[in-house]
């Protein structure tokens, strides 16, 4: 054998090892997202670029003397749109514009806190829909961070409080952790909440997952890029523990049957593009097929117009009895 045919040799093996690298690395994008799910958060919002926005501090102790955006008195917010809106929070405002973003009010204020002020930001991002404001509250929510009753939904997370209302969704951020200013900033979530007149997102989706095994606040709603699957939009999300094994089940409504099924297909063909496995059906779920994504399982089915489907389970029995029951509760929804 010549030097030339075993370098060619030795050239395509490599080749063919990058390849396979750069696909497990696809896949373990993919997987990683399961794990993390698309709907929990690792920051809070308001990594401040003070030279742009100032940090003038009010004094807020009178929630009398606090006026929200479309009062008249008092300090006024800043207002930032889509152009100015990464000014603020640079490198973050991609999830709100994915989402559906109008306008951010923003604000400093302080509170005393025995012989101190402790200082904090209100943020009131106004979305497009209540659905765009469900999508960045459940997107970023932190996990196990207890819910507290505020507005449509809201929780608390050492400095942080968030909430939505409506078509808002709101965080107060404090610069350290305080209690006082926990406490004040809930008392001036609850004003704000009887304060604007809003329309409630419908959510109707939420209803369609089973019950059985579902994680207590982890619904979500991920507008884009979902599953690293440029083609999968509005897709809500629920996590489930079951015999201690993990999964999310997803659903997603679309504009026909056709379409649904179209996409379920896409979807199964984009991941056996990345592991090569072979597609198996699902005993007693008509047209779903079971895919092994490197040791986690995913399940994808099409519903009349809805799109569903289980991701990154840790174990294939439970991938597929979710999806059985996902299905029985989306043929029962859609016969009412």
């Amino acid at each position: 054998m010549s030097y030339t045919k075993a370098q060619t040799t030795t050239e395509t093996i490599l080749s063919i090892a990058i390849l396979f690298g750069l696909g497990a690395i696809a896949a373990a994008v993919l997987v990683t997202q399961g794990r993390f799910d698309v709907q929990q958060a690792s920051y809070p919002t308001g990594e401040l670029s003070v030279e742009k926005t100032g940090d003038a501090l009010i004094e807020a102790g009178d929630r009398s003397g606090f006026s929200w955006p479309d009062d008249s008195s008092g300090v006024k917010f800043q207002v930032f749109d889509v152009e100015t809106l990464a000014d603020l929070i640079n490198g973050k405002a991609e999830t709100y514009f994915q989402a559906g973003f109008e306008r951010l009010y923003y604000k400093r204020v302080s509170v005393a806190d025995d012989s101190k002020q402790i200082g904090g930001s209100v943020y009131i991002f106004q979305m497009l829909s209540g659905e765009a404001a469900f999508s960045v509250y459940s997107t970023q929510r932190r996990a196990g961070s207890p819910p507290i009753d505020l507005g449509d939904s809201a929780y608390h997370a050492q400095n942080l409080l968030a909430f939505i209302h409506g078509q808002f969704y709101v965080e107060f951020v404090c610069d350290e952790i305080s209690d006082t200013w926990l406490t004040f900033m809930r008392a001036l979530g609850q004003q704000f909440v009887d304060s604007q007149a809003i329309s409630p997102a419908s959510l109707a989706e939420l209803a369609l997952f089973p019950a059985e095994g579902l994680v207590p606040d982890s619904f979500a709603l991920a507008m884009r890029d979902v599953f690293s699957f440029d083609r999968f939009d509005r897709v809500y999300t629920a996590r489930y523990t079951i015999s201690g094994h993990q999964a999310t089940a997803f659903l997603s409504v679309r504009a026909s049957p056709a379409q649904a099924k179209e996409l379920a297909g896409a979807y199964a063909t984009f991941l056996t593009g990345l592991t090569g496995e072979t597609p198996k059906p699902v005993d007693g779920l008509d047209g779903a097929v079971f895919i092994d994504v490197f040791g986690e399982y995913e399940v994808i089915f099409s519903e009349g117009n809805i799109l569903a489907g289980v991701h990154a389970a840790d174990d294939p029995k439970t991938a597929e009895d979710l999806a059985r029951k996902l299905g029985e509760g989306l043929t029962k929804g859609l016969s009412k």
